[in-house]
């Protein structure tokens, strides 16, 4: 090169490579991946597409499917793993009271597609009495009889009488996965829920009345008398009164409680107890809201036997300041 001074020749080396004649450039470089799925809808059964679809890696795991794997390049260079699956399907119909019921069978263990409602329509005489039991409509033990005619119907009211609603349909579910739809369920155990509520409905406040007035009766006796003041006395204590009366409201609420599924009982083993095995064993009785009324009810009336002793002269509890 030239010096741009004295104009003559030489050699420098080149302060960026220092010689080398190699440049060093670091870069951070984030990728990004795009993955999809595609398939040739061409050559798949119409109701086997939606299904591979929304759930196709489970239909493997569970071998409705065979699966072959082989990676492959894309034609825009990118890479692919191509699957060749196999599964048997095939159109069925079968019979139910003479009616036909036509399905599609799907993969290695025949699952069936398409497939009707068809239990709504068997079941719709019970649906119909049910739903009149809910209505309060006529003898309500008589039409939950009569629609547990129906097996479906009859295991629908054993479980909702012995386990919340929401648990209840799922149990049913999994004793029926086919022929009747979620929504039917659902409602189902609902009607079922309002149906026996309505069987033991008067006798259930009719236990609450009872079970109250004797808890009454208890709270008068331990008030009016020298038994309660004899025992805030030992105890010399207001917490200790305090934890005393939650526990008298408590014993109350149990009772009532007690009360309220004993009168109920008689009901609902008029209305289930064919459900049963054995008609001896526990009828599942629901206490509901009245269960509720009783634990209100018992420490109502407590307070009320409270408030009399302070008028009357008997000695009142140390932590009652109501004037």
């Amino acid at each position: 090169m030239t010096c741009r001074q004295c104009r003559g020749n030489g050699n420098i080396k080149c302060d960026p490579c220092k010689g080398g004649g190699l440049f060093t450039k670091i870069v951070s470089v984030l990728p990004v991946i795009k993955t999809l799925f595609e398939m040739n809808r061409a050559d798949l059964p119409d109701g086997a597409i939606g299904l591979i679809e929304r759930s196709g890696s489970r239909l493997v795991e569970r071998d409705h499917i065979d699966i072959q794997t082989e990676p492959v390049t894309r034609k825009d260079g990118g890479l692919a793993i191509q699957y060749q699956a196999q599964f048997p399907y095939g159109k069925i119909t079968f019979s139910i009271n003479g009616k036909p019921v036509s399905a599609d069978l799907f993969g290695n263990k025949a699952k069936l597609l398409k497939l009707k409602p068809f239990l709504e329509d068997l079941i719709k005489p019970g649906i119909e009495s049910l739903k009149k039991a809910a209505n309060n409509d006529g003898v309500v033990a008589n039409q939950i009889k009569k629609a547990s005619g129906h097996k479906l119907i009859g295991q629908a009211i054993l479980l909702t009488a012995t386990m919340p609603k929401k648990q209840a349909v799922m149990a049913l579910k999994k004793k029926y996965p086919l022929g009747i739809s979620n929504k039917a369920l659902q409602s189902l155990i609902k009607t079922a829920d309002q149906a026996i509520g309505n069987v033991t409905r008067r006798p259930r406040y009719i236990g609450l009345a009872i079970g109250l007035c004797a808890s009454g009766v208890a709270y008068t006796g331990l008030l009016l008398t020298k038994t309660y003041a004899n025992l805030a006395i030992s105890l010399n204590n207001p917490a200790l009164e305090m934890a005393l009366a939650a526990v008298l409201i408590a014993a109350g609420g149990g009772l009532t409680h007690y009360t309220i599924k004993l009168t109920a009982k008689k009901s609902m083993t008029h209305a289930i107890g064919h459900l049963m095995k054995n008609r001896q064993s526990n009828i599942p009785t629901k206490t509901r809201t009245s269960g509720l009324y009783a634990y209100i009810g018992a420490a109502l009336l407590f307070l009320i036997m409270v408030e009399i002793t302070r008028h009357i002269g008997t000695a009142t509890p140390a932590w009652y300041f109501l004037k």
